[in-house]
């Protein structure tokens, strides 16, 4: 999630804890079957689908965009945005420790880029 402390300070943490709810419920509605997803903690999200990275980067554009359109009628001017990171395990990865570090350096990438996006790791392209 994005800026995840400024939505806490300006709605709350009800209000966070209501969009992280929303963010839960459109990663669950929009993964494909076989696919897992659980929070990491704080506003991190992990999902694995076993699609090839292509057809993962569509699932996760819908997953963006989705989260986008959340409404909240509790408080109408709540509104959040995901930053993705998304990589396949490669040849490198002999752990999930090392696949999780390739995600998280292309999330860390799309944060840099300017939040709101999806950034396919580097080795996955």
């Amino acid at each position: 999630m994005d800026s995840f402390k400024h939505i806490n300070d300006t709605f709350g943490h009800i209000g966070g804890d209501d969009l992280l709810r929303g963010i839960a419920q459109v990663i669950l509605d929009t993964l494909p079957p076989g696919s897992h997803a659980g929070r990491l903690g704080g506003d991190e999200f992990a999902v694995t689908m076993p699609l090839p990275v292509s057809a993962a980067q569509d699932i996760a554009e819908r997953i963006r965009a989705g989260i986008a359109t959340l409404h909240f009628p509790a408080d109408p001017k709540l509104s959040g945005s995901v930053s993705i990171g998304l990589a396949a395990p490669t040849q490198g990865c002999h752990n999930l420790r090392a696949w999780m570090e390739l995600a998280d350096r292309a999330l860390y990438q799309a944060k840099a880029d300017g939040r709101n996006r999806t950034q396919v790791a580097e080795s996955a392209i």
